[in-house]
Protein backbone atom coordinates (compact mmCIF):
# COMPACT_ATOMS: atom_id res chain seq x y z
CA UNK A 1 0.00 0.00 0.00
CA UNK A 2 2.85 2.34 0.86
CA UNK A 3 4.56 1.66 -2.48
CA UNK A 4 1.29 2.34 -4.31
CA UNK A 5 0.97 5.65 -2.51
CA UNK A 6 4.52 6.64 -3.53
CA UNK A 7 3.88 5.66 -7.15
CA UNK A 8 0.65 7.68 -7.12
CA UNK A 9 2.44 10.74 -5.73
CA UNK A 10 5.20 10.44 -8.34
CA UNK A 11 2.58 10.20 -11.08
CA UNK A 12 0.82 13.30 -9.73
CA UNK A 13 4.13 15.15 -9.55
CA UNK A 14 4.90 14.39 -13.19
CA UNK A 15 1.39 15.49 -14.14
CA UNK A 16 1.86 18.83 -12.37
CA UNK A 17 5.27 19.35 -14.00
CA UNK A 18 3.80 18.56 -17.43
CA UNK A 19 0.95 21.02 -16.90
CA UNK A 20 3.40 23.72 -15.80
CA UNK A 21 5.59 23.08 -18.85
CA UNK A 22 2.57 23.28 -21.13
CA UNK A 23 1.45 26.52 -19.48
CA UNK A 24 4.94 27.94 -19.87
CA UNK A 25 4.92 27.00 -23.56
CA UNK A 26 1.67 28.94 -23.94
CA UNK A 27 3.41 32.08 -22.72
CA UNK A 28 6.65 31.62 -24.61
CA UNK A 29 6.90 33.95 -27.57
CA UNK A 30 8.82 34.20 -30.79
CA UNK A 31 10.73 37.46 -31.09
CA UNK A 32 11.34 39.00 -34.52
CA UNK A 33 13.21 42.29 -34.86
CA UNK A 34 13.52 44.10 -38.20
CA UNK A 35 15.82 46.90 -39.24
CA UNK A 36 15.78 48.84 -42.52
CA UNK A 37 18.89 50.95 -43.04
CA UNK A 38 20.03 53.52 -45.59
CA UNK A 39 23.50 54.90 -46.05
CA UNK A 40 23.72 58.61 -45.30
CA UNK A 41 26.32 59.31 -47.99
CA UNK A 42 24.24 57.56 -50.67
CA UNK A 43 21.24 59.63 -49.64
CA UNK A 44 23.22 62.86 -49.79
CA UNK A 45 24.45 61.95 -53.27
CA UNK A 46 20.88 61.33 -54.45
CA UNK A 47 19.74 64.57 -52.80
CA UNK A 48 22.44 66.64 -54.49
CA UNK A 49 21.32 65.35 -57.91
CA UNK A 50 17.64 66.08 -57.34
CA UNK A 51 17.41 68.90 -54.82
CA UNK A 52 16.86 71.59 -57.48
CA UNK A 53 14.69 69.87 -60.09
CA UNK A 54 13.20 67.21 -57.86
CA UNK A 55 12.63 63.54 -58.59
CA UNK A 56 9.52 61.70 -59.67
CA UNK A 57 7.89 59.73 -56.83
CA UNK A 58 8.29 56.49 -58.81
CA UNK A 59 12.01 57.12 -59.34
CA UNK A 60 12.38 57.85 -55.65
CA UNK A 61 10.62 54.55 -54.92
CA UNK A 62 13.18 52.75 -57.09
CA UNK A 63 15.98 54.46 -55.18
CA UNK A 64 14.45 53.29 -51.90
CA UNK A 65 14.24 49.70 -53.18
CA UNK A 66 17.80 49.62 -54.47
CA UNK A 67 19.48 51.31 -51.51
CA UNK A 68 17.71 49.81 -48.50
CA UNK A 69 19.57 47.20 -46.41
CA UNK A 70 17.21 44.86 -44.56
CA UNK A 71 18.20 43.03 -41.37
CA UNK A 72 16.28 40.40 -39.42
CA UNK A 73 16.99 38.99 -35.98
CA UNK A 74 14.74 36.26 -34.61
CA UNK A 75 14.64 34.21 -31.42
CA UNK A 76 12.56 31.14 -30.66
CA UNK A 77 12.17 30.08 -34.29
CA UNK A 78 14.23 28.94 -37.25
CA UNK A 79 11.50 29.94 -39.70
CA UNK A 80 12.19 32.98 -41.86
CA UNK A 81 8.85 34.74 -42.45
CA UNK A 82 7.77 36.50 -45.61
CA UNK A 83 8.30 40.23 -45.41
CA UNK A 84 5.63 42.90 -45.73
CA UNK A 85 6.62 46.44 -46.67
CA UNK A 86 3.99 48.98 -45.67
CA UNK A 87 4.25 52.47 -47.19
CA UNK A 88 2.43 55.60 -46.07
CA UNK A 89 2.45 59.15 -47.34
CA UNK A 90 1.74 61.65 -44.57
CA UNK A 91 1.24 65.42 -44.47
CA UNK A 92 0.48 67.85 -41.65
CA UNK A 93 -3.17 66.71 -41.59
CA UNK A 94 -2.46 62.99 -41.35
CA UNK A 95 -2.17 59.93 -43.58
CA UNK A 96 -2.92 60.55 -47.25
CA UNK A 97 -2.45 56.97 -48.46
CA UNK A 98 -1.16 53.63 -47.27
CA UNK A 99 -0.50 50.28 -48.90
CA UNK A 100 1.32 47.04 -48.09
CA UNK A 101 3.44 44.90 -50.41
CA UNK A 102 4.15 41.26 -49.60
CA UNK A 103 7.60 40.03 -50.49
CA UNK A 104 9.62 36.85 -50.04
CA UNK A 105 11.18 35.42 -46.92
CA UNK A 106 13.99 37.42 -45.32
CA UNK A 107 17.46 36.12 -44.48
CA UNK A 108 19.40 37.74 -41.65
CA UNK A 109 20.81 40.38 -43.98
CA UNK A 110 19.87 41.32 -47.54
CA UNK A 111 18.95 44.26 -49.75
CA UNK A 112 15.35 45.45 -49.85
CA UNK A 113 15.05 44.87 -53.60
CA UNK A 114 15.85 41.16 -53.13
CA UNK A 115 12.85 40.73 -50.86
CA UNK A 116 10.25 43.20 -52.19
CA UNK A 117 9.83 43.91 -55.88
CA UNK A 118 11.35 47.25 -56.95
CA UNK A 119 8.62 47.95 -59.51
CA UNK A 120 5.91 47.46 -56.91
CA UNK A 121 7.58 49.90 -54.52
CA UNK A 122 7.97 52.47 -57.29
CA UNK A 123 4.36 51.99 -58.38
CA UNK A 124 2.92 52.31 -54.87
CA UNK A 125 4.81 55.52 -54.11
CA UNK A 126 4.04 56.91 -57.55
CA UNK A 127 0.33 56.23 -57.08
CA UNK A 128 0.23 57.51 -53.51
CA UNK A 129 2.09 60.76 -53.98
CA UNK A 130 -0.05 63.90 -54.32
CA UNK A 131 2.10 65.50 -57.04
CA UNK A 132 4.37 64.56 -59.94
CA UNK A 133 7.57 65.73 -58.27
CA UNK A 134 9.21 65.11 -54.90
CA UNK A 135 11.86 67.48 -53.56
CA UNK A 136 13.70 65.46 -50.91
CA UNK A 137 15.04 67.22 -47.85
CA UNK A 138 18.74 67.09 -47.03
CA UNK A 139 18.27 64.34 -44.42
CA UNK A 140 16.16 61.31 -43.56
CA UNK A 141 15.12 59.73 -40.29
CA UNK A 142 15.70 56.09 -39.32
CA UNK A 143 12.50 54.69 -37.85
CA UNK A 144 14.23 53.93 -34.55
CA UNK A 145 14.54 57.69 -34.10
CA UNK A 146 10.84 57.60 -33.25
CA UNK A 147 10.16 53.94 -32.36
CA UNK A 148 11.53 52.72 -29.00
CA UNK A 149 13.39 49.42 -29.15
CA UNK A 150 10.82 47.75 -26.89
CA UNK A 151 7.94 48.54 -29.25
CA UNK A 152 5.96 45.45 -30.25
CA UNK A 153 3.13 45.25 -32.76
CA UNK A 154 0.53 42.51 -33.12
CA UNK A 155 -0.99 43.35 -36.51
CA UNK A 156 -0.59 45.67 -39.48
CA UNK A 157 -3.45 47.86 -38.25
CA UNK A 158 -1.03 49.43 -35.76
CA UNK A 159 0.94 51.01 -38.57
CA UNK A 160 -1.54 53.69 -39.61
CA UNK A 161 -1.55 55.29 -36.16
CA UNK A 162 2.24 54.98 -35.93
CA UNK A 163 2.70 56.47 -39.41
CA UNK A 164 0.62 59.52 -38.49
CA UNK A 165 2.66 60.14 -35.35
CA UNK A 166 6.07 59.41 -36.86
CA UNK A 167 5.44 61.22 -40.15
CA UNK A 168 4.14 64.39 -38.55
CA UNK A 169 6.96 64.50 -36.01
CA UNK A 170 9.48 64.13 -38.84
CA UNK A 171 7.79 66.94 -40.78
CA UNK A 172 8.01 69.23 -37.75
CA UNK A 173 11.66 68.41 -37.15
CA UNK A 174 12.47 69.07 -40.80
CA UNK A 175 10.45 72.33 -40.85
CA UNK A 176 8.88 71.05 -44.06
CA UNK A 177 6.08 73.63 -44.20
CA UNK A 178 2.55 73.33 -45.56
CA UNK A 179 3.59 71.36 -48.65
CA UNK A 180 5.71 68.90 -46.69
CA UNK A 181 5.26 65.19 -47.32
CA UNK A 182 6.68 62.32 -45.28
CA UNK A 183 7.14 58.88 -46.82
CA UNK A 184 7.02 56.37 -43.97
CA UNK A 185 8.22 52.79 -44.47
CA UNK A 186 7.61 49.83 -42.17
CA UNK A 187 8.95 46.29 -42.57
CA UNK A 188 7.26 43.41 -40.74
CA UNK A 189 6.19 39.81 -41.32
CA UNK A 190 3.24 39.32 -43.65
CA UNK A 191 1.38 37.38 -40.95
CA UNK A 192 1.11 37.68 -37.19
CA UNK A 193 0.18 35.25 -34.46
CA UNK A 194 -0.42 35.67 -30.76
CA UNK A 195 2.91 34.11 -29.77
CA UNK A 196 5.03 36.39 -31.97
CA UNK A 197 6.43 39.67 -30.70
CA UNK A 198 7.40 41.85 -33.65
CA UNK A 199 9.55 44.96 -33.53
CA UNK A 200 9.13 46.68 -36.92
CA UNK A 201 11.88 48.39 -38.83
CA UNK A 202 11.65 51.20 -41.32
CA UNK A 203 12.63 54.73 -42.22
CA UNK A 204 11.07 58.15 -42.80
CA UNK A 205 11.89 60.40 -45.75
CA UNK A 206 10.73 63.99 -45.77
CA UNK A 207 10.44 66.46 -48.61
CA UNK A 208 8.07 68.88 -50.32
CA UNK A 209 5.86 68.90 -53.38
CA UNK A 210 7.26 72.20 -54.63
CA UNK A 211 10.60 73.95 -54.61
CA UNK A 212 10.85 76.95 -52.26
Amino acid sequence: MKNLTIITLIALLFAVISEQAAAQDDFETVSIVYSLQYDQSSYKSMHSRHSERGISPAEFGSWLANNGALYLKSEGTTHSPNTSLTIFTVNSRGVLNGESITGSNTPERTSLNRVVNERQIAQVIGNQFPSDTFFPSDTFFPSDTFIPGDTFITNNNDFRRMATDIGQRALRQANAGNDGIAIVLFVSPDRFDEKTRVTPGGAVFVGTTSKD
